[in-house]
């Protein structure tokens, strides 16, 4: 599983996924030298004794693709070697089977994987559905550019009005680096990297999961009413610390404004549609009643007639004559391109100034 074709694999998996999407990698990876210890911040095992190529591979691979190793589980001579590398570790759980389907293997520990699939689906998970960006900075270039230059740019481009040619062109640019160049997913929209995220909360959330790995385990009646207890608790404790740190907000709105522009500035870097939408007493139940309720709540600005197309206004613009040259040199183009700041973001065309 450490090899690099099999992590490659994986990426490619990473790259067509959604954000939405619960990802697992499970396997005998065959590092028994790397010792795991539990990270609080990123709410999985690190290890910190990385010394082969095989096992920096790996650590740098999995981790730079927003994958936590959860499992703890040693053989019987105290080695790990599988490894369960997920997206979302808050929601998934790994716990030891009260008995094996087939006989046990010395050296792989059976396991159950457990999957949460009540999220925490409240004003608290600020994640965009679509939000996938290119990172060509880990792209591989050569690549790149052997596939940009096997194109026959002037077969290609040469029918059509400039419009459509140069529609053409972005159309096979945008096709060479959806296929080329790798997606930067955003960092796993976990609750222990929320300003409301307390300590106390934590240790409900961690005491939470132990409680549902012990009635997994026993199924009696009193491990699950002290499960349903818990769970309610803690949802209690989630919303009314969310709640705080909001009337903490605006109550220092005054003395420490900057606080305020950062919640709104996080705020509107979010486009999803908010999980609870109300309005004069009505709730939408999906996304169509959702905008069905902004649109009433603003029909009061917006006229629903279509504007009136006045063509008389055209004949007072004044009109210039720009001599532009009809052909760039090579040595221009590329004198242009030398210019241009690879630090910089992206134009409208959504191509980097490092491509």
């Amino acid at each position: 599983m450490g090899d690099p074709s099999t992590l490659l694999c994986i990426q490619c998996i990473i790259n067509h996924a959604t954000i939405t999407d619960i990802i697992i990698s499970v396997g005998d990876f065959n590092l028994p030298n790397l010792k795991w210890q539990f990270d609080e911040a990123t709410n999985g095992y690190i290890p910190p004794n990385v010394t082969s190529v095989h096992e920096q591979i790996l650590v740098e691979t999995m981790f730079t693709i927003s994958l936590r190793q959860i499992n703890s589980f040693v053989n019987c001579n105290g080695r790990l070697l599988d490894l369960a590398f997920v997206n979302l570790p808050e929601h998934l759980d790994l716990v030891l089977p009260p008995s094996s389907l087939l006989p046990v293997d010395n050296h792989h520990v059976p396991l159950i994987l457990l999957i949460d699939k009540c999220c925490d689906a409240s004003p608290l998970q600020d994640v965009r559905d679509d939000e996938r960006n290119f990172n060509f900075r880990t792209c591989d270039f050569s690549i790149l550019n052997n596939v940009l230059g096997d194109v026959d740019w002037e077969v290609l481009l040469q029918d059509g009005s400039l419009d459509e040619i140069v529609a053409t062109f972005y159309d096979k640019l945008q096709r060479t680096i959806n296929d080329h160049v790798p997606r930067r997913r955003p960092s796993s929209s976990s609750s222990f990297n929320k300003p409301w995220w307390t300590p106390d909360l934590r240790n409900m959330r961690n005491n939470l999961r132990k409680f549902r790995k012990r009635f997994f385990l026993s199924r009696s009646d009193d491990d699950r009413g002290n499960l349903r207890q818990l769970e309610a608790s803690y949802k209690v404790l989630l919303q009314s610390t969310y709640e705080n740190n909001m009337s903490r907000i605006q109550a220092s709105v005054k003395q420490d404004p900057s606080r305020f522009w950062d919640f709104v500035k996080q705020r509107n870097s979010n486009n999803r549609i908010p999980h609870n939408v109300s309005y004069d007493g009505v709730n939408a139940h999906n996304n169509t009643e959702a905008a069905d309720l902004f649109a009433t709540f603003f029909e009061s600005v917006f006229s629903k007639g279509s504007p009136v197309q006045r063509h008389d206004c055209y004949a007072h613009l004044p009109s210039y004559d720009i001599d532009l040259p009809d052909h760039f040199s090579t040595s221009e183009v590329l004198k242009a391109l030398e210019d241009l700041d690879v630090k910089k973001g992206s134009g409208s065309d959504g191509i980097p100034p490092l491509l």
